[in-house]
């Protein structure tokens, strides 16, 4: 079940051969995004996946090909998005959802994303 699972962070994005390991999988998570600004490449390619917009995919040793990415991306931070220039476009993709009132530690589920991914069929 995990197989169809990815977790590149929004930073690699716009690196070479990063659209390869999204191709094949049907959701992104990567729940610690550390602080800072996200690059305008990065930007451009989630823009491009959440348009539906096909891009070219390269991976190592294989012929780039032109395709929809329909993988589904969640993040999480415990810090502000900042973008080097305002997008609005990139805005408008954005669900964001606020988590004011942490879990106390005995309360956390640390299993919480396995138990998660045995439902990714549902």
């Amino acid at each position: 079940m995990t197989d169809d699972v990815s977790s590149l962070s929004v930073h690699q994005f716009g690196e070479r051969f990063a659209l390869s390991a999204l191709a094949d999988h049907s959701i992104n998570i990567s729940m610690d995004l550390p602080n800072g600004i996200f690059d305008s490449r990065s930007v451009a390619v989630i823009k491009q996946i959440t348009g539906g917009d096909s891009l070219s995919i390269e991976a190592k040793n294989r012929q780039p090909h032109s395709d929809h990415i329909r993988c589904k991306l969640l993040f999480g931070t415990n810090h502000s998005i900042e973008l080097k220039v305002r997008d609005e476009a990139f805005s408008q993709r954005i669900l964001l959802v606020p988590f004011c009132f942490p879990f106390p530690a005995a309360q956390q589920d640390f299993d919480l994303l396995d138990k998660l991914k045995q439902e990714n069929g549902g």
